[in-house]
């Protein structure tokens, strides 16, 4: 086990030496989260304050998402730009547990993120969250990060087989907040979005979240995704083990 948390020290502070050297393009990045939630508030504002934590909730289960799916695509982008790909699986571990270990690196540096996201909100959007519903939100994202680790593998291992996949992610990724009620509820959807809502894991855990801010607990919310994330993580397993033999033969493992 030591030698698993040796890797994944290496891993972050090979991330925070990165984040120090590009740390204009981490300024940047959360001015643009600030600002987006400056022109969310100032739009809710002209329908109500409860919209606007409505939405605000919506966001954070969009950021918390959006990081879950994508960081490994950006970290094998990364290495694979850089002709590192291969040093990075060399290690003398099995090829997913690297990626893994590298994703959990990454996650620590998430939660500071996130933790900043969440207090600015508190500060400069009054958003009401007491030390509980800190906690809460802490559980929720680690729950939230684990449950779709099968999409992630799935994600990453479509990575190595189509090139420029993540540009088909992001706009997927971005249909999936509009249908999970990121922005507004589901119930004003057209009737057939409606149904395709209801298939989606995510509906159901921005529910779970919404409700319990607000007291009205339903741990029902959470079966589904649950029960989507116990089956289909094995599932992604063996796939990610089948297209990376097959990326190995072929020696496309570098190619972006």
């Amino acid at each position: 086990m030591n030698k698993y948390f040796s890797v994944i020290a290496a891993f972050l502070y090979k991330e925070i030496k990165t984040t120090y050297y590009y740390k204009f393009h981490s300024v940047i990045k959360f001015l643009f989260s600030l600002v987006q939630l400056v022109v969310f508030y100032y739009f809710c504002s002209l329908i109500s304050k409860e919209y606007f934590k409505f939405l605000f909730f919506g966001l954070l289960f969009s950021k918390i998402f959006s990081y879950t799916t994508t960081v490994l695509i950006e970290t094998i982008k990364q290495e694979q730009f850089s002709q590192t790909i291969y040093n990075i699986l060399s290690l003398p571990y099995y090829e997913l547990t690297v990626l893994m270990l590298n994703f959990f690196a990454k996650t620590i540096l998430f939660f500071f993120d996130l933790t900043i996201f969440v207090f600015c909100s508190i500060l400069f959007f009054g958003i009401k969250l007491n030390i509980a519903h800190i906690i809460f939100l802490i559980v929720f994202t680690t729950y939230t990060i684990i449950i779709f680790l099968w999409y992630t593998i799935i994600v990453c291992s479509l990575t190595f087989l189509i090139k420029k996949f993540e540009h088909f992610i992001y706009l997927l990724n971005s249909l999936i907040d509009i249908l999970s009620g990121v922005y507004f509820p589901t119930t004003v959807l057209p009737k057939v979005l409606q149904n395709i809502s209801c298939l989606l894991p995510t509906t159901y855990i921005l529910s779970f979240l919404r409700e319990t801010i607000t007291l009205k607990t339903n741990y029902k919310l959470l079966v589904y995704p649950t029960i989507c994330g116990t089956i289909f993580l094995p599932l992604s397993i063996l796939l990610f083990n089948f297209i990376l033999k097959k990326i190995l033969k072929t020696g496309k493992l570098t190619t972006y």
